[in-house]
């Protein structure tokens, strides 16, 4: 007789993997989907409205929220830049 394994047991069960996205580290946890740019943001860009970590609820939401927010941070490169 096959032994039951209990509903809502996920102690086997794989996390989702987390999206690939150029430029970030990306991973799931329990809180979520997260990216973290490579690259450390100096403070006049998070004052801009870069973001170093983005936090999403799922995978095509960390998507989202990684392409706006690269988008943010080449305005920003833009605005500082000398003519």
């Amino acid at each position: 007789m096959e032994e039951a394994t209990p509903r809502g047991d996920v102690t086997n069960t794989p996390l989702p993997s987390p999206p690939d996205l150029q430029h970030y580290r990306t991973w799931h946890d329990d809180s979520g989907y997260h990216a973290r740019l490579h690259r450390e943001l100096p403070d006049d860009a998070l004052a801009y409205g870069c973001m170093q970590h983005l936090h999403a609820d799922t995978a095509p939401e960390l998507h989202q929220k990684a392409v706006n927010n690269q988008a943010r941070v080449w305005l920003w490169e833009t605005a500082v830049e000398e003519p």
